[in-house]
């Protein structure tokens, strides 16, 4: 009755209406912050209101996205192109759900029109064994390799090559799922991806598929994320069977490679299809990759269910140390007493007591307190630890990008030894992270928090802005998958692009504005404070904002963002944060200021800022230059515009 009133209300016409969506964000947070990214492909090509064009979108439990997804959304809810209905779920009201519901993962493959036909997988029924034992070989080495060689399918499950030609060539009359690659006969890709997707819920309880998923996990010759790959499509009694150690050193295995998001699609499709019986055994794994993905609330959720079944103290250790790597970011009182508890239990334990002391110097810098020194014992300390599991490998990168990134925030170049030692911790050369760290920390990193502000503007600079944001780019190309990490990259990157001169500002705003939102969603405090500050900074350099007719003005204030930023930092003690925002509140003050008399004052005040973090060198070095210009006589706007644009709000 509700719909249908909506449906013929006065004020929106849906004469042509083509399809009422339900969407539960209590089902898949992560799902749903994909599908509204403004970054998403089908915005891109399509537009973000076209997307949902004609069509009535109700959006259930909107209280789990937070209030930066409606506010960043909110143009796109309000248009008349398409019907919003926001249902927030409270313990008095009752709300509107459909017969038919489904998640916003469904929803994505409903919005490219991919809905599972009922004769799909018609032509499997007329399989004998050989057939669907040929197929299921195919599947997987499309599965596991989008471009699969003839020979390693061969080699793994001894058919002819012969047969494996015929037989694709033969279902490709009927289905279009495989074919053979037209100018390399000797490989085979799959022409229907969400075909694919839906074979290991359909068949995965075949003999045959059983079989070959086994042949698939035992090839040694294969990369270690293909074998665990293979393995989870086992059957949950024979993978009951595998002693917890041996499934989990194989996990451990598939994650130094870091295609992360290929881990966790497989292992969602299986728990959304069988979800007590894998999540209980993969509830670990599940609980890693939803992080990496950038899910930290689904991760949480994980990771404290698991804590509850151990009895291991060492197991205990590793999921403490992931429950800190999850929740440091929340700024709550009782998450901020936990995290200590744990790190107390941490140091308690044998062999835990470097992470420990690397959780505690973590915390300092997300305080504003750099200790290059205290980070390099760490940094040293966990590089004479014998463990080389995926949390070792995991707290040494973090170690030694907080000391990287410590000595950029202090405006400080690090030892040539640092960034080799940092090294050790990426895998091999040519290998996703590896390349993803190189490109991002020792490269682009470089030029962009220490050599561009330093240039000086001209050609040389915008030289290496160019370079920088290659170095940025090729660690986006470097098929690393961890979401979390990228996030963050992509906000650098649209700090740095506000440095060019033929840049769209709002689209580089946009791309702050969904970091925000995901932080909000997440409940990383940090993170929604740098967000903000950081849009401070775009709306202080953004043309479009500025307005001459009467001196300098600003028509999208930035002030609310910094008061945001520095009520978070506040709460979470942030030394530096509060630091940052009062120095571009000033910086911003002097920018835009019109009377020349009033400028010593805020100069002055600038100064006495400074003064009192005498450890932040950066802004120091800044309030010099400004000082220099002033008393020369040589002080601009547009000099003043040029510290504000390359003064980089790095990361904590």
């Amino acid at each position: 009755m509700v719909l249908q009133e909506i449906f013929f209300r006065g004020d929106r016409h849906f004469a042509h209406i083509k399809n009422i969506i339900f969407i539960d964000c209590s089902v898949d947070k992560n799902g749903v912050l994909e599908l509204f990214d403004s970054g998403n492909k089908r915005f891109k090509n399509r537009g973000r209101l076209n997307t949902f064009k004609r069509n009535i979108v109700i959006i259930d439990n909107i209280e789990a996205m937070g209030v930066e997804f409606i506010v960043n959304n909110y143009p796109l809810f309000n248009s008349q192109k398409n019907l919003f209905i926001i249902i927030e779920d409270n313990e008095s009201g009752s709300t509107i759900v459909p017969e038919n519901t489904f998640d916003a993962r469904q929803q994505i493959q409903f919005l490219e029109e991919c809905a599972k036909d009922e004769t799909t997988f018609q032509f499997f029924t007329n399989f004998n064994e050989d057939d669907k034992f040929i197929f299921f070989a195919i599947y997987f080495a499309v599965y596991l390799r989008h471009y699969a060689s003839i020979e390693t399918i061969v080699k793994i499950s001894g058919i002819k090559a012969e047969d494996i030609i015929a037989f694709v060539e033969n279902l490709q009359k009927g289905t279009n799922l495989f074919a053979i690659f037209p100018f390399h006969r000797d490989y085979i890709y799959c022409t229907n991806f969400l075909l694919l997707k839906q074979i290991p819920g359909t068949f995965g309880s075949c003999n045959e598929y059983q079989r070959i998923a086994r042949l698939y996990w035992e090839y040694k010759e294969l990369l270690d994320d293909e074998r665990w790959l293979s393995m989870i499509h086992l059957d949950p009694k024979d993978l009951g069977q595998i002693v917890l150690t041996t499934r989990l050193s194989y996990f451990e295995g598939a994650l130094k490679i870091g295609h992360y998001q290929k881990l966790f699609k497989a292992l969602r499709l299986l728990i959304q299809k069988h979800e007590s019986t894998y999540l209980d055994l993969f509830i670990y794994e599940y609980a890693v990759l939803n992080y990496h993905m950038g899910n930290h609330t689904m991760a949480l959720e994980y990771y404290n269910r698991y804590l509850e079944s151990l009895s291991s103290q060492d197991l205990k250790a590793k999921i403490y140390a992931r429950i800190i790597e999850c929740s440091h970011g929340c700024s709550a009182d009782d998450v901020q007493k936990q995290i200590n508890d744990y790190i107390s239990e941490l140091g308690k334990i044998y062999g835990y007591q470097p992470y420990a002391d690397y959780w505690k110097n973590h915390i300092d810098t997300e305080k504003g307190k750099f200790d290059t020194n205290a980070l390099t014992t760490t940094c040293e300390t966990l590089l004479t630890v014998f463990r080389r599991d995926d949390l070792y490998q995991e707290t040494g990168r973090r170690a030694y990008t907080d000391l990287i990134r410590s000595y950029h925030i202090l405006g400080k170049y690090p030892p040539e030894a640092v960034e080799n030692e940092f090294k050790t911790f990426l895998g091999m050369p040519g290998q996703p992270r590896y390349d993803y760290y190189v490109n991002l920390y020792l490269k682009a990193n470089k030029l962009h928090y220490l050599d561009i502000p330093d240039a000086g503007p001209g050609e040389v600079v915008q030289r290496l802005i160019r370079e920088a944001s290659n170095y940025y780019t090729n660690a986006l190309k470097a098929h690393y998958e961890d979401n979390k990490t990228k996030n963050a990259l992509r906000i650098k990157l649209a700090e740095l692009k506000m440095l060019l001169t033929d840049i769209d500002y709002t689209e580089q705003i946009q791309v702050v504005g969904d970091f925000l939102v995901r932080a909000d969603a997440n409940r990383v405090d940090v993170h929604k404070a740098h967000a903000h500050t950081l849009l401070a900074k775009m709306k202080m350099v953004n043309p479009a904002n500025l307005r001459g007719d009467h001196g300098l003005h600003i028509e999208d204030p930035f002030q609310s963002n910094l008061v945001v930023a520095r009520k978070i930092y506040e709460q979470y003690e942030n030394k530096y944060g509060v630091f940052r925002v009062d120095f571009l509140s000033l910086v911003g003050e002097f920018y835009f200021m019109n009377e020349i008399s009033d400028l010593e004052d805020t100069l002055t005040r600038l100064e006495n800022l400074v003064k009192s973090y005498s450890d932040y060198l950066r802004e120091k070095k800044i309030v010099e230059k400004i000082r220099e210009d002033y008393n020369n006589i040589t002080i601009t706007k547009t000099k003043i515009l040029w510290y504000l644009k390359t003064y980089p709000i790095i990361m904590q």
